[in-house]
């Protein structure tokens, strides 16, 4: 560290040599203004005065002044249109700036809270993985940024905290956390903020620098895709097996829930508000439709999601998804039929019409693969059944809405609705009146639910029985093996009545 700081106070393109982080502050701010009045480019840069503050900056840190150095960076940087590493200037300044709040790891108090945040701007605004390598990608700023991220003593507020995942999109490449502690530490810090995600606030784009939509969607595609989230998916499905709801449930259930709630909010826009133009409502619809694919129906998620309870959180997902996309395809074809009829001299509204609709066809491919592989993995009868038993109303219309969109996307299954007029009250869910698959009985109310009932209830953040409000924990609820068989043997015996 200290050769490093020695180079940095010997660097050739150095210009200042005042001690005084004021003097330095004031000198720039004179030159500043100087190239303003003359119009000329500003040469100092990252290069020069900025780099000599910041050094002192490590020695003696101000939030107060650390902002306005940055305030001052990217004006420096903006200035003039000639130079084209504008960004990459603005770029190793932030991250000079995190190196200097990482290296004597500062904690984000409430005095630092503005200077961090106008730093992550800077990040996202830049916005190019390619710039984060080499001595920028330290392991003191890695360790910084995740310290941030994951604890609430590093930095109590938890919007900032957020803000963090647009740094840390610069790292994630695909293989980048192979073989690295890394991406489970991501995963860690997403599971502590899970509960303060909001999709709309955080996972819509607002035209605002600092959208978190496609860092988000970034990030979780590479702990995939690298098996960040193998550990992750194996602990979720010990805990539902066992009836001990843990922080790994609850996560990938929020984030199904925030993806099918995204997927709404997007529909909502398009046909309501018109926020966005057809294309980008593909777009956005497509990001939905992948991560609910990869995180859900796939070879490693898929058994997560296949036991009682937990299979709900998938199909009711699933439902909303594939409700949102077939109520938009109406309006996309119109805007394609409106788009291909429209002439200009240089044929660019057909070109749209085909990009759009080529979107819009990847948009159905990717709604029937997960479809198909709902009807064909043998890793999801779990949710076949549940799905042809207790959303049938939902079958019918996501049918008929295919009907009328003249769309074949999938086979949809047949639903296959319970006999109720023959079925004993005890076999029915004490909140649901649906008859139980799996039953529990719940000590304190002594009232018998399904396993999928109970499951939704632990999943929740204080998890309350909901007869006499009193805490559920797993010694406040049993299995009950004998009722189970007598509702299977109940079933066997209505099968049986059917086909004769």
């Amino acid at each position: 560290m200290e050769q490093e700081q020695t180079n940095l106070r010997q660097s050739p393109t150095c210009t200042c040599t005042s001690e005084n982080p004021e003097e330095l502050l004031d000198t720039t701010r004179r030159n500043l203004k100087n190239l303003k009045k003359n119009g000329e480019h500003c040469k100092f840069t990252y290069d020069s005065v900025f780099i000599d503050i910041l050094f002192h900056f490590r020695l003696s840190l101000c939030p107060h002044n650390f902002q306005e150095v940055l305030h001052l960076g990217w004006e420096a940087a903006t200035q003039g249109h000639k130079i084209d590493p504008k960004l990459r200037t603005k770029f190793y300044l932030a991250t000079e700036a995190a190196e200097c709040l990482a290296r004597q790891s500062v904690h984000v108090t409430a005095q630092w809270e503005d200077a961090v945040q106008f730093m992550i701007k800077i990040f996202i605004e830049v916005g190019d993985e390619n710039l984060f390598v080499g001595p920028y990608h330290t392991r003191s700023l890695k360790n910084w940024v995740l310290s941030v991220l994951c604890y609430a003593d590093w930095c109590p507020n938890y919007h900032i905290r957020i803000q963090m995942l647009g740094i840390i999109q610069l790292w994630c490449k695909k293989g980048q956390f192979k073989n690295s502690n890394i991406g489970e530490t991501i995963a860690f810090g997403l599971m502590k903020l899970s509960e303060y995600l909001d999709a709309e606030e955080h996972l819509l784009p607002h035209g605002t620098e600092l959208n978190l939509d496609s860092a988000w969607f970034k990030i979780m595609y590479v702990l995939y895709t690298d098996g960040c989230l193998l550990v992750t998916y194996h602990k979720a499905a010990l805990q539902i097996k066992s009836l001990r709801v843990g922080n790994e449930a609850r996560w990938l259930a929020r984030v199904v829930e925030l993806v099918a709630t995204r997927t709404n909010l997007v529909t909502k826009r398009l046909l309501v508000c018109r926020c966005w133009d057809s294309y980008q409502a593909v777009q956005l619809i497509m990001k939905s439709l992948y991560l609910l694919k990869v995180l859900v129906f796939s070879l490693h998620s898929v058994e997560a999601f296949s036991s009682f309870g937990f299979a709900r959180v998938a199909l009711t997902a699933l439902i909303q998804v594939t409700s949102s996309t077939l109520a938009v395809i109406p309006t996309i074809r119109a805007e394609c039929a409106r788009r291909n009829k429209a002439i200009t001299e240089e044929n660019e509204a057909e070109l749209s019409e085909e990009i759009l609709r080529e979107a819009l066809d990847d948009k159905i491919r990717a709604l029937t693969f997960i479809w198909n592989y709902l009807m064909t993995s043998p890793k999801s009868k779990t949710l076949l059944t549940i799905l042809k038993r207790d959303y049938g109303e939902e079958l019918n219309r996501i049918n008929s809405s295919a009907t009328k969109a003249d769309i074949q996307i999938f086979l949809l299954p047949q639903a296959e609705e319970d006999d109720m007029a023959n079925c004993p009250d005890r076999l029915l869910d004490g909140v649901t009146m649906s008859v139980m698959e799996s039953p529990v009985l719940l000590h304190k109310s002594q009232v018998t639910v399904d396993e999928s009932t109970l499951v939704y209830l632990l999943l929740q953040k204080s998890p309350q029985c909901p007869f006499t409000r009193t805490p559920l924990h797993h010694d406040s609820f049993c299995r009950l093996p004998d009722l189970q068989q007598e509702i299977h043997a109940w079933r066997k015996e209505g099968s049986c009545s059917h086909h004769e």
